[in-house]
């Protein structure tokens, strides 16, 4: 047997029997000890398109995490240490960096969604006119009531 140095530098996935060794300068006592360590799910994510208000975004349909792993568990969250859970992930109005989060067991992984939801532009700023030169008549009857 060897040393571990570093126990958070075991990268082998699966269930392992590992050694603890106690020494007091006096005695050692050895024990076995059964670690078993889970992959992490791996969160894929692809932001929506934009849309224009009053458009709504769900961030819950499956095209967003397309290539995730499968079985984990997704939950949506306003925050990337997914403490603030975000209940509105059906139906979003306001532009934003939301967070998913996939857990499989006792393993995680959060990825930012980007959420853009445009205004719409006003008649006004779309239809500039300018007039130059002698004003003409302008007969259209599809603008007429």
């Amino acid at each position: 047997t060897q040393a571990i140095v570093d126990p958070t530098a075991i990268a082998a996935i699966g269930t392992t029997t590992l050694y603890i060794k106690a020494d007091n300068g006096v005695c050692t006592d050895t024990k076995p000890v059964d670690v078993t360590i889970n992959p992490s799910p791996t969160l894929v994510i692809s932001s929506p398109a934009a849309v224009c208000s009053p458009q709504i975004v769900n961030i819950t349909v499956p095209a967003i995490t397309a290539g995730s792993t499968v079985g984990g568990i997704l939950s949506y969250w306003n925050d990337t240490l997914a403490q603030s859970l975000f209940t509105n992930s059906t139906a979003i109005s306001i532009s934003n960096k939301y967070f998913i989060k996939s857990t499989l067991g006792n393993c995680s992984a959060v990825q930012p969604v980007i959420v853009t939801i445009n205004p719409l532009p006003s008649p006004k700023s779309i239809f500039q006119v300018k007039v130059v030169g002698k004003p003409t008549k302008v007969d259209n009857p599809k603008l007429k009531k």
